[in-house]
């Protein structure tokens, strides 16, 4: 499912972000009650707000992509939305200003790492009612990342991010400027969580098998724990690099070598 409109979305960006990140604060106190409050009032703004992109409705939690990428309409080849679908019509359009709501409680991935080329807001309903995986059940079990983004102006937030491997990153890999940004997740039972720039607030890194982060280009961390990453927490991976990298209210425990 998609909702396309063609006046400006500034407006619904603000408020589709101001209402995620309330729903992720309640879904602390309130679990499954939060997420609804987060389809409800998601869905009063794709009725009441504009937005300059298209707006695509996870509803499918599986990994089908879309065969016709390109035609505007999120199809998984079953008559469903599924995340790797959605992206896909987003990076064919390239156009940038689309939305994609996370509406399942689990996608599972077996074809590989989601690569993202356009601009575009992945929102889910919180990390503790939504969760992106690679899937580790039964035989022999591929092993990729989760999200490999090369394009600018890409934001994640409200998911938990799992069982990503790489011999680099497992979780996201961003090869793109500037930052990506990363609110209210939480990223665990990845080999290292995060490669690249970011910025990243209200989220837990943690149980990841490697690093919590490597660090290449201007990045923030705010109101984050880092914490039971095997190896690092977070540095920079090439320290010869000058880099801005900013830490606030965050908090390092147990992890292996560096904070």
């Amino acid at each position: 499912m998609n909702i396309n409109h063609n006046e400006n979305g500034s407006g619904y960006a603000q408020a589709f972000h101001a209402i995620t990140t309330v729903a992720t604060a309640l879904s602390r106190s309130f679990r499954r009650g939060a997420s609804l409050l987060l389809v409800l009032a998601s869905s009063l703004l794709l009725i009441a707000a504009p937005v300059s992109g298209a707006v695509y409705i996870v509803n499918a939690g599986g990994d089908g992509g879309d065969p016709v990428p390109g035609d505007g309409v999120c199809d998984n080849g079953f008559g469903g939305c599924s995340l790797r679908a959605a992206i896909d019509e987003v990076n064919a359009s390239g156009i940038g200003g689309d939305f994609i709501s996370i509406q399942v409680p689990q996608v599972t991935l077996f074809f590989g790492e989601l690569v993202i080329t356009a601009p575009v807001t992945i929102v889910g309903g919180g990390p503790d009612v939504c969760t992106v995986r690679r899937n580790t059940a039964g035989g022999i079990v591929p092993e990729f990342r989760i999200f490999h983004i090369v394009s600018g102006g890409v934001s994640i937030s409200g998911v938990t991010i799992r069982d990503g491997l790489d011999n680099l990153v497992g979780g996201i890999f961003n090869e793109a400027l500037p930052s990506t940004t990363i609110t209210s997740c939480v990223i665990t039972d990845c080999s290292t969580a995060l490669q690249g720039a970011f910025n990243v607030s209200d989220t837990t890194i943690t149980s990841n098998t490697s690093s919590g982060a490597r660090l290449t280009g201007e990045s923030s961390l705010t109101n984050c724990i880092i914490s039971e990453n095997t190896s690092n927490g977070v540095y920079w991976i090439e320290p010869g690099d000058e880099v801005t990298f900013r830490v606030t209210g965050c908090t390092f425990s147990s992890n292996g070598r560096r904070p």
